[in-house]
């Protein structure tokens, strides 16, 4: 339990902010700051215990509605309770503008209004800040009109365009106008530029780097020493996890974490942990690495480190050769495993997903030799690396510091690649083989009625994998999945994988379909406590889905805080309508010649789609008049949409924002700015993502029914979403239309209607 004068401590925190900040009292929050301290009060309270479940961190799931005031009742329960507890607090949100939102207003209103002493910092990635070395190494190669060092660097192309911001970056850092962070730099920077001049833990030297004393990143990491709070996002807090804790942040066991907007945690972390290998940039990287080591081994005769090279050229050329195998068997192999019918529906919809996770044995056997040549590599280029950073404290003879300094970049580039391509041909090598499945007729080339889910892991949800098919002519063309890794996969072209317009390229992807056990291990069983908090934790009225995907321990603290809105001041009205929307011709129609009727030309309103087709449709179907006073997604970026809408109501014109699912969430639009938000349709998901359909998959084969234990809860957490974007302060009032008819109609829409807040109800 936590002492008496911390327990004090926080609450007089809270009632200085609430006098100095003119708050109302709020119940739910205050019971948020009481659930908060009861949990951090439990740290340490089995230690010694001979029990394994007694020693285990305590941890508080809490859904608070909207206008709880969730950043103030977790800021003042925890910090008075982290500092008595000698814990680091880190609270990791969604978005790197939350971030900056808690660093630059919420922390110093707080700091200033509560009483509380206690520094805070925010803390992001090596990739959000500038690296010197590179930058140098970008200035000098673009001045020499150089060919690049290694193969991640900017390539030729970009070299007119990213000179003149390179220049430009460089006298901003010497006259001291800027810190060398992304976000902090004046103008846009676009992701090509910007990638040849940052780097990664593999390519940093760290302390050895002739530039450390003026590292923007390392300069950035100081404050992080001294803070109290650390403010990051649930992108880099799982990075730093997944490298084992303490590589950016303090080690776990030495931290609270808090999680705001929690129901994002899941998705992030099946990201950071999936794998991939687009076959064709694959082979280019190894052939560019051939080269880079050819010239290695003329270059860094001073390291001895022939044999070492030797290895790894030796390695490489057996992965290519594994590549080049499975690039020209793997139509055939599709072909056996799909039929005709499946490969050309594959084609289709971008990707041919492998049921159960079984891929086809010559696959298998190919990973099995892909996995081998890449373990052989990683520790050659580990220990070449170690030794390009040894020499360049040690300036070993005959070997100049610059030199060493590129190289130990480029051998770190090849080293971090190869880590990413062994997420894939690990997991593919321990993979079931399609010809041993249940269920599977090997003469017939498909499944029969018996199939079912490998039988050597019953209890666990299996990996997904998948191929992405598609055309090597569209530049980067990549279809986008969930689940898919968003960093280290740089899109090709045709020129750089060899492939010509019209010819068929392959990504080979794999991924877990729950994050569960992955947070199990790496955050829930490791860290001293964990606070995951949002406004939609619970689905359907039950956290089930939080824990089915998130992994929260059944001994979590599972609390519910009610907004404190009167949600009767406002209607939720489901109208009348001759149709469905499984039949969208005739739906589109209906919103077209409703939708005029249902508006107020002269208000704010917020129409959500969910599928950007029928947004097009209904846009252009509309008469010109309201036309002119809709703006769409895509037309213009989310917060010029959001600044023009506001500008449009404030001069009494109206409104009307037509969005999909990012505007269900996040957008906060008071009074007057929405009061009407129009739901087009429940918000479903889309049938063709390969990590829900191989987790429906699982589901069904254990007796579920992917519908129900999926589909459903989903859809009613975006709906409760899209809804909450109409009450943002308690004076808000206004009305929500969904356009659903199967709402009142099926079974499963009357339990997402009852989970949604408890509105005036209008159905017709």
């Amino acid at each position: 339990m936590l002492e008496e004068s911390v327990k004090q401590a926080i609450r007089d925190a809270y009632f200085q902010l609430a006098e100095e900040k003119s708050l109302s009292p709020r119940p739910g929050q205050r019971k948020m700051i009481a659930e908060i301290a009861n949990c951090l009060g439990r740290i340490g309270a089995g230690d010694g215990a001979d029990d394994a479940e007694a020693q285990r961190p305590p941890h508080c799931i809490i859904e608070a509605g909207t206008g709880t005031g969730k950043t103030i009742a977790y800021a003042a329960a925890a910090i008075p309770a982290a500092q008595a507890l000698h814990k680091s607090l880190v609270i990791a949100t969604a978005t790197i503008a939350l971030q900056e939102q808690l660093v630059h207003k919420d922390l110093p209103d707080i700091r200033k209004c509560s009483g509380l002493n206690f520094e805070f910092a925010l803390a992001k990635g090596r990739r959000r800040y500038l690296c010197r070395s590179r930058l140098e190494q970008a200035l000098a190669a673009g001045a020499a009109d150089a060919a690049p060092l290694f193969p991640d660097a900017i390539k030729s192309p970009l070299r007119t365009e990213a000179l003149p911001a390179y220049r430009a970056m460089a006298a901003a850092l010497d006259r001291g106008e800027w810190n060398g962070d992304r976000d902090e730099w004046r103008d846009a920077v676009d992701e090509s530029i910007w990638y040849g001049v940052t780097t990664d833990h593999s390519q940093c030297a760290a302390q050895r780097c002739p530039n450390f004393s003026q590292c923007c990143f390392y300069q950035a990491r100081e404050p992080l020493q001294e803070a109290d709070v650390i403010v990051a996002n649930h992108d880099l807090v799982l990075a730093d996890l997944a490298l084992g804790g303490g590589a950016v942040l303090p080690p776990p066991g030495d931290t609270i974490y808090i999680f705001d907007e929690a129901h994002h945690l899941p998705e992030r972390a099946l990201r950071h942990f999936a794998g991939y290998c687009r076959l064709n940039s694959a082979l280019q990287w190894a052939q560019d690495c051939q080269e880079q080591l050819a010239k290695a081994a003329g270059q860094l005769r001073a390291l001895e480190a022939g044999e070492l090279i030797s290895a790894a050229g030796s390695a490489l050329q057996l992965y290519e050769e594994t590549l080049l195998g499975v690039q020209d068997a793997l139509p055939e192999m599709l072909l056996d495993a799909a039929g005709a019918a499946g490969l050309e529906a594959a084609r289709a919809r971008g990707h041919l997903r492998f049921p159960f996770g079984y891929i086809p044995r010559p696959l298998r056997q190919a990973a099995l030799s892909a996995e081998k040549a890449l373990r052989d590599l990683a520790p050659r280029l580990g220990e070449i690396g170690g030794r390009l950073q040894e020499a360049l404290s040690l300036a070993a003879p005959g070997l100049e510091p610059a030199l060493a300094e590129n190289w130990h970049a480029a051998f770190g580039a090849m080293a971090g690649r190869v880590r990413d391509y062994l997420l894939l041909w690990s997991d593919y090598a321990g993979a079931p083989e399609l010809e041993d499945a249940d269920g599977w007729d090997d003469a017939a080339g498909e499944w029969g009625d018996g199939a079912a889910a490998p039988e050597d892991s019953p209890a666990d949800a299996p990996m997904a994998r998948w191929i992405n098919v598609f055309d090597a002519g569209a530049r980067g063309a990549r279809p986008g999945q969930r689940g898919a890794r968003a960093s280290g996969s740089p899109a090709s072209s045709p020129r750089e994988s060899g492939l010509s317009a019209g010819q068929t390229a392959f990504e080979l992807r794999c991924s877990p379909v729950l994050a569960a056990n992955l947070l199990q291990q790496r955050l829930w069983g490791e860290a001293a406590a964990v606070i995951a908090t949002s406004a939609t934790m619970q689905a359907l009225g039950s956290f089930d889905r939080f824990i089915r995907h998130a992994g929260a321990p059944a001994d979590s603290m599972f609390v519910a805080v009610p907004s404190p809105f009167a949600f009767e001041q406002a209607a939720l009205r489901v109208p009348a309508m001759q149709c469905d929307p499984r039949d969208p011709a005739r739906h589109t129609a209906a919103l077209i010649e409703q939708l005029p009727e249902w508006l107020d030309p002269a208000g704010g309103s917020l129409v959500l789609f969910a599928s950007r087709r029928q947004m097009n449709e209904v846009f252009e179907g509309l008469p010109d008049e309201w036309r002119a006073r809709i703006l769409m997604q895509g037309e213009s970026g989310k917060a010029d949409i959001l600044r023009r809408h506001r500008a449009a109501v404030d001069a009494g014109g109206g409104s009307v924002i037509f969005g999909l699912a990012s505007f269900a969430e996040g957008v906060d639009l008071p009074g007057a700015y929405c009061e009407h938000v129009v739901i087009a349709k429940i918000p479903f998901a889309m049938p063709d993502s390969p990590v829900e359909a191989a987790l429906g998959e699982w589901l069904e084969a254990r007796g579920g029914s992917a519908f129900n234990d999926l589909s459903v809860p989903d859809a009613s957490l975006k709906l409760v979403q899209a809804c909450g974007r109409l009450l943002r302060s308690e004076s808000d009032t206004g009305r929500v239309t969904i356009a659903d008819r199967r709402l009142v109609t099926h079974g499963y829409g009357r339990k997402l209607l009852d989970a949604l807040p408890p509105f005036r109800r209008e159905i017709e």
